[in-house]
């Protein structure tokens, strides 16, 4: 139970920072891939001292070389798209991205063997119609690309927990992040060349982005998949979306609408009765062991 418990601070303390995306995304005001390659980059870095001082000598295993490399394409996708999200239509971004959890939480059974519990599918129909609900005026407003973007961030955050949940049971957290923004960061660096244009680069942005942001968060994050089910971590992430609104709400002066508020509501409520049900359910899912 201690186990979970830093699992469930992990990956909360984690997501109330990526909430502060959408006004950290506004104020650096750059191309998405270039900002993208700046978080991975300089994530990779800051990662390579902890590898260094923690985990020298820790070889990748060679049957997960293929997953991992996927991996750090897939997240460099999943960013590129989250962000041209945000700077489309915003904090709005973040609640139709956050779709996720509910979509890993229906796949988790099928593609990694986790247990399904019989009220995962109802809670999910419920996160949709709060999806379906923040996505209105969105498409009502002519913003259809930005909606796209946001649901390609969706899917692709699927990939991204499903696999980190497989891969983490054979490489260490650290070295799986540090290799995953590694190989997105390579991808990259041709297409964040290209995109830079006359407001130059945003290094100071790009510091918090891949110090604090991607370096620091991306450790919890794999604290928590470490030591939660695939479908847990995801439903808790939707502290994020409820963050997002009100960092938005507090820096830029923006409350949330109405539609915002309750489709949020639905969408966070079914998050939310996910994680109780499933806890009350035959004694929990237990993660599997894992590589520390």
């Amino acid at each position: 139970m201690r186990e979970r418990l830093v699992g469930y601070l992990a990956i909360g303390t984690a997501t109330l920072a990526w909430g502060s995306l959408p006004v950290v995304v506004a104020a650096a005001d750059a191309p998405a891939p270039l900002l993208v390659a700046l978080r991975m980059g300089i994530g990779a870095l800051a990662l390579a001292v902890v590898l260094a001082v923690f985990y020298r000598g820790r070889a990748v295993p060679r049957r997960s070389r293929a997953l991992l490399a996927a991996l750090g394409a897939t997240l460099a996708v999943h960013w590129v798209v989250f962000f041209v999200g945000l700077q489309l239509i915003g904090a709005a971004a973040v609640l139709i991205g956050y779709v996720f959890p509910v979509l890993v939480a229906l796949t988790a059974p099928v593609v990694i063997g986790e247990p399904r519990e019989r009220h995962v599918l109802p809670l999910a129909f419920v996160g949709l119609a709060g999806l379906s609900v923040i996505m209105a005026p969105e498409l009502g407003a002519g913003r259809p690309v930005g909606v796209l973007a946001a649901l390609a961030a969706a899917a692709s955050g699927t990939a991204l927990i499903l696999g980190a949940r497989r891969l983490v049971e054979t490489v260490p957290g650290p070295v799986i992040a540090f290799w995953q923004y590694l190989v997105g960061a390579l991808l990259l660096v041709p297409w964040a060349v290209a995109s830079v244009d006359g407001r130059g680069v945003p290094w100071a942005w790009g510091l918090l982005l891949g110090v604090v942001l991607t370096a620091g968060a991306g450790l919890l994050f794999y604290v928590a998949i470490a030591r939660l089910p695939a479908q847990e971590t995801g439903v808790l992430m939707y502290i994020e979306p409820v963050a997002a609104v009100v960092f938005v709400w507090i820096m830029k002066g923006v409350p949330p609408a109405w539609t915002d508020v309750v489709g949020g509501a639905l969408v966070v409520a079914s998050g939310g009765l996910l994680v109780g049900m499933s806890a009350r359910a035959a004694g929990a899912v237990t993660a599997e062991p894992v590589v520390s």
